[in-house]
């Protein structure tokens, strides 16, 4: 498509685009060595780029944000990160390995071969690739993307759009890291001679289990969730929400160690309810959650379910 025929676009080439995502790094201010190393890895490769002239970049090319049917492709979607620049940038996107969804082996979305790409590429175009021009792309897609993660994190952590979603994206960080490390050192992925004496790794301490991720912590992705299950899943209607807002407790006990706490109906010995658990409180606020208002009590005696379910399970409550 001419650009002429095109509304007024940003014109975002490699260098323009490196120092933006420099610029995010460093306003977020976490260290991320793997990060500041990919930076200077495309910025000293960048000049290796053939000049090409700009062209429309879609920005955001992956699978998921285009629809297919018999005949072919019917529409791409998604075009608020469109701009004027490398074309290539959208293969590489295209070729991140988050984006093969599992089918990791296949470099181009998961679907097939990057030289096969490539070749129907310069069939569609009339521009052959490079497969380094292409692999430059590549890196820095992975590179954008973990980025991207870490944004979206903050974004929860800091409270402007609260959200498990883009609280459990901070644990992809470390994914993106290791796949652009892959990508500068191609060896990291082999691999290595087994003859080579190698140190047993460390048992993780307490501290090193809390921080083997970047932000946000366990504490903190657990009470995401606790979020979501209240403000969310609890305001459903129906049986969601009272699933939700009730917790599963085992009421097939011969005795009880308290009459005050509430336990939902028995089950028939032919559901599929679990043969045992501690007796819990009906949650009918967030306040229980956190044990505010839960009735205080020691902990129910041992004994056995009944005997149907003895039978199934053999298994004794807690």
């Amino acid at each position: 498509m001419p650009i002429e025929a095109l509304p007024p676009l940003a014109r975002q080439g490699p260098a323009t685009l490196i120092d933006q995502f420099r610029g995010v790094l460093d306003m977020l201010g976490e260290p991320h060595p793997a990060f500041e190393l990919g930076l200077r890895w495309l910025t000293d490769h960048a000049a290796d780029l053939p000049e090409r002239p700009p062209a429309l970049v879609h920005g955001d090319f992956r699978n998921g944000n285009f629809i297919v049917g018999p005949e072919g492709l019917r529409a791409v979607l998604d075009w608020e990160l469109a701009h004027l620049g490398d074309p290539i940038e959208d293969l590489g996107w295209f070729c991140v390995k988050s984006w093969r969804f599992g089918n990791v082996a296949q470099r181009a979305g998961g679907f097939g071969p990057a030289s096969e790409l490539l070749a129907v590429y310069e069939d569609a175009t009339g521009h052959p690739v490079e497969p380094e021009h292409l692999h430059f792309w590549e890196v820095f897609g992975t590179l954008k993307w973990g980025v991207i993660c870490e944004m979206q994190t903050f974004s929860h952590l800091n409270g402007l759009v609260r959200s498990v979603e883009l609280a459990a994206l901070g644990r992809r960080v470390a994914e993106q890291e290791w796949d652009l490390l892959e990508l500068l050192d191609p060896s990291l992925g082999r691999d290595h001679d087994d003859d080579v004496a190698r140190e047993p790794a460390a048992a993780p301490t307490a501290e090193m289990v809390e921080t083997v991720h970047d932000r946000p912590t366990i504490t903190e992705l657990v009470g995401s969730v606790r979020e979501y299950l209240e403000r969310d899943v609890m305001a459903i209607e129906g049986r969601v929400g009272f699933h939700a807002a009730s917790p599963p407790a085992c009421s097939r006990w011969s005795n009880a160690s308290s009459s005050s706490v509430p336990r939902r109906p028995a089950r028939r010995p032919s559901d599929s309810a679990p043969c045992w658990a501690s007796a819990a409180p009906s949650v009918t606020s967030p306040k229980s959650w956190r044990g505010a208002s839960a009735p205080a009590r020691s902990p129910p005696p041992t004994v056995r379910c009944s005997t149907r379910c003895g039978r199934r399970c053999g298994r004794s409550s807690p």
